[in-house]
């Protein structure tokens, strides 16, 4: 039997992916509790909980976690790295500006 070079090579898993938004505010309600709760007894404006569950927010997710009795990396294990430590990530306005090489100017000669 001829299997190709491609399926030798791909590993048989593909990787863990981050669980769903909708799906975390599920398992909040089946527990009788929303986003906004959240966010309220941990002192968090009403829209923060809700930007945890599109982006990294480490201190945030391991809140929504510890209330669903889990890990913030078994809810989001593409922001965490082997260790379990989350993944730093470059923010869109955080771009280094190189800039040109300084002008040495010999104010001496000038005249």
């Amino acid at each position: 039997m001829f299997i190709p070079r491609s399926e030798i090579d791909r590993p048989n898993m593909t990787p863990p992916k981050n669980i769903h938004p909708a799906d975390v505010k599920a398992a909040l309600a089946k527990r009788g509790l929303t986003l906004a709760d959240v966010a309220r007894t941990h002192g968090y404006d009403l829209s923060s909980p809700g930007k945890a569950l599109r982006m990294p927010w480490p201190q945030l997710r391991r809140v929504i976690a510890a209330y669903l009795g889990r890990t913030p990396q078994s809810l989001w294990p593409e922001d965490y790295d082997s260790r379990g430590e989350p993944r730093l990530r470059e923010r869109a306005s955080s771009k280094a500006i190189t800039l040109p090489d300084p002008v040495h100017v010999d104010f001496r000669k000038a005249g």
